[in-house]
């Protein structure tokens, strides 16, 4: 018998007056349904979805409860999410504004996109940016993601599609718009260059840019991709002074180590980090494991900077979804984890993509600094730093979010310790 297809419903919590009155069609909040497996961070769809069955245009301020998928003779995914028109939405005429008990606002403490006013400001933003070029918009801005880390929107303008993306602030996070137009400076044709840059809201606007690269590629792909990135890594190792300045973290050996040394000690094993349910943290004898190793790990940052490697710029998060095609060139996007530190700290995507040879393409661009053979020696070395680094970057977000937010992000710094010590284990 085949699977049945899944579909995906969408309840519309539709507010205004911040959250006192929220909008009703014929007595009952607006509901659209859609084929398939819908994902919780990308409205576009739905949101045009919502506007040709009712007319209303509204823009998605967060997800009001986490999504549910409930198994049945049709499969179904539920979202609800939280919702405000745009100014001059027309109201059909079954259209009411009720006053629920418990009103229904945005969360106190979300990013700035959850506010009713962020998208206006935003459009008038980009509207003045985009004159002193001597361009105009054509058009609204279409929502394409909005979670609890980034929104991203979309314009069509005289010159072409733009972009605007807002991210949130947090430990570890780079003001991203500001790094890339240093980047795109000092590496042009490697990096977007931003059309304009708002550093206090943490606004960059960017000219659309080729497809991704994607994460289900063949290995030599992957390997060009790593090739490429490390040719980039390699000319920035001259910069670091620059790259500093534009606001890339410092997140090189010696940080990593005193981080070592002192964060896997704070974990309780009876108490979940920052957010994280407690199904998904880590076992008290997992925690147990962690604490062994921070000493070992200390050590094996000061063991790996003994390999003559210098600093570069690292991207934090490089795999295969944000690379995109350029010509017979790479493009490297989402630069939120800028930072400089050891080159190999980058070769995350290895851990769910691992082949030799693309890890060898890699590493054969930083011959220059000792023999091949010794630098796969750092490679293995840098393995369990390289996740530990990413888990330390988890717990940084997790760590500003606001209560009830997406469980998957707390979860990912138990994901990350458990890579780390499963890397440990394999040396």
């Amino acid at each position: 018998m085949p699977t049945p297809e899944w579909r995906t419903v969408i309840r519309w919590l539709i507010i205004r007056d911040g959250g006192a009155d929220v909008l009703t069609l014929a007595g009952a909040l607006p509901e659209t349904e859609l084929p398939g497996q819908l994902e919780e961070d990308e409205p576009e769809v739905p949101l045009a979805a919502l506007r040709a069955a009712t007319g209303l245009q509204a823009v998605v301020l967060a997800l009001h409860a986490p999504l549910r998928d409930e198994e049945g003779e049709v499969p179904t995914r539920r979202l609800t999410w939280l919702a405000t028109l745009l100014p001059g939405s027309p109201l059909p005429p079954e259209a009411a504004w009720t006053r629920p008990d418990a009103p229904a606002g945005p969360p106190d403490s979300g990013p700035p996109w959850t506010s009713p006013a962020w998208h206006a400001e935003v459009t008038t933003w980009l509207a003045d940016a985009l004159a002193a070029r001597g361009g105009s918009l054509l058009g609204p801005l279409v929502q394409v993601r909005v979670w609890e880390l980034s929104s991203v929107l979309r314009a069509a303008t005289s010159g072409g599609t733009v972009y605007v993306k807002s991210s949130i602030a947090t430990p570890l996070f780079a003001e991203e718009g500001t790094v890339l137009a240093t980047l795109a400076e000092l590496f042009p044709g490697q990096v977007p260059t931003p059309l304009a840059v708002d550093a206090r809201r943490r606004l960059v606007a960017l000219d659309a840019f080729g497809p991704e690269v994607g994460n289900t590629v063949e290995a030599a792909t992957h390997a060009r991709v790593l090739a490429q990135y490390a040719d980039l890594q390699v000319g920035s190792a001259a910069r670091l002074d620059r790259l500093l300045a534009a606001g890339c973290r410092d997140r090189t050996l010696p940080w990593l180590a005193g981080q070592a040394a002192t964060w896997p000690l704070a974990l309780d094993p009876a108490r979940p980090r920052y957010g994280c349910a407690a199904e998904d943290w880590l076992t008290p004898q997992e925690v147990e494991a962690v604490h062994a190793l921070a000493p070992e790990l200390a050590e094996a940052a000061e063991r790996l900077a003994g390999y003559g490697l210098p600093d570069s710029l690292v991207h934090g998060d490089l795999h295969l979804g944000n690379v995109a095609t350029a010509g017979e060139r790479y493009l490297f996007f989402d630069w939120t984890d800028a930072a400089v530190g050891h080159p190999f700290l980058d070769l995350i995507s290895l851990y769910w993509q691992h082949s030799e040879d693309v890890r060898d393409a890699y590493l054969s661009r930083w011959t220059a600094y000792g023999p091949f053979d010794r630098l796969v020696e750092a490679w293995r070395l840098a393995k369990p730093l390289a996740a530990f680094n990413q888990a330390l970057s988890f717990d940084a977000i997790a760590e500003v979010l606001p209560a009830g937010s997406n469980p998957q992000l707390p979860a990912m710094t138990a994901r990350w310790l458990r890579r780390m010590l499963a890397g440990r284990r394999e040396e």
